[in-house]
């Protein structure tokens, strides 16, 4: 019986001192330590300063777009929370829709995709270098070699056209009547 009450007591102060322990051990860590917040204020002006903002401009547009996902979280429905997760979701879909396409693109011209991107990085390059030699943007330069491409391709098709109509006339004119 006495052994019974020992081990109950040394049990229960032990459970004490240790719950002790905790409560005192999660006040330490609650509070942000000095340089805790240090580091996070740092973190902060070096995501501002690479924007090219202040920190106190850079403070304001990030709270002006939390409170514009609140605002859509809100109108969708849902917590801003789920919106957030909704929206990481939605990103993920992009992304595999596009590596599936990037895909399909090498597949196609039978190269594997960081081939098809080198590609298309020196296709870009040469766009941007015609376009600097006319003096044009590369979407201006872009749209003006797709409407030659276009117009390009109507010619032939109506050359083409127009020998098919050529052949026809010569056939009635050499098939008796």
């Amino acid at each position: 019986m006495l052994r019974k009450t020992i081990v109950g007591t040394v049990a229960g102060a032990l459970l004490t001192v240790g719950l002790m322990g905790s409560v005192f051990a999660a006040n330490e860590t609650t509070a942000a330590s000095p340089k805790t917040k240090e580091a996070h204020k740092a973190k902060i002006e070096a995501k501002a300063a690479a924007k090219g903002l202040t920190l106190e401009q850079w403070t304001q547009k990030h709270q002006a777009h939390k409170a514009e996902l609140e605002q859509k979280a809100q109108a969708a429905g849902v917590t801003l929370e789920q919106y957030k997760q909704d929206l990481k979701t939605e990103k993920q879909q992009r992304k595999e829709v596009k590596q599936t396409k990037l895909q399909q693109h090498a597949d196609k011209q039978g190269i594997t995709i960081e081939q098809y991107l080198e590609k298309r990085k020196a296709q870009h390059a040469e766009a941007v270098k015609k376009a600097q030699e006319l003096g044009i943007t590369v979407q201006q330069y872009r749209k003006q070699q797709t409407a030659e491409l276009k117009a390009k391709h109507k010619a032939e098709r109506q050359a083409k056209h127009e020998e098919k109509r050529q052949a026809k006339l010569q056939a009635k004119k050499v098939a008796p009547k």
